[in-house]
């Protein structure tokens, strides 16, 4: 979920410099369907990014603490941007999909780990915080 978090500050970073490099303030940019100013477009777009990576540094942090719900909200929210990645009303360009399918895979990978047998185990039972104190004195 970090790799996740970073792939998608890089891809927003990446995507800052090259509409500063590119775009002209004053553009239009399609955003959702129409047309809107350039700084419009740029700014729900680097907070949409900035919303990216607080969820995937969310997820991170609750499924380290061994929370249930966050392995299922992680997983829903996999499936929310797999729907997102196939249903562009487009067809995808080459480098929409450059940006998307690191962070896809990320994502892929997160959800593989969160299902795994050994993960059920972690996220089953007494919390891991509350199990470090009994594992103490039961080693003396």
């Amino acid at each position: 979920m970090y790799a996740g978090a970073a792939i998608t500050a890089l891809t927003l970073l990446i995507s800052i410099v090259s509409l500063a490099f590119f775009g002209r303030s004053g553009a239009t940019l399609r955003l959702a369907g129409s047309s809107q100013p350039f700084w419009v477009a740029v700014t729900v777009g680097v907070a949409g990014g900035l919303l990216v990576i607080a969820l995937w540094l969310w997820m991170a942090r609750a499924t380290s603490r061994g929370r249930s719900w966050a392995r299922l909200l992680s997983t829903v929210l996999f499936g929310l941007a797999t729907l997102e990645l196939v249903s562009f009303s487009e067809a995808p360009s080459v480098l929409g999909l450059l940006f998307w399918a690191p962070t896809w895979l990320a994502g892929l990978g997160a959800v593989w780990q969160l299902w795994r047998a050994a993960s059920g185990v972690f996220f089953r039972g007494i919390p891991h915080d509350r199990a470090r104190p009994a594992v103490a004195k039961m080693q003396r």
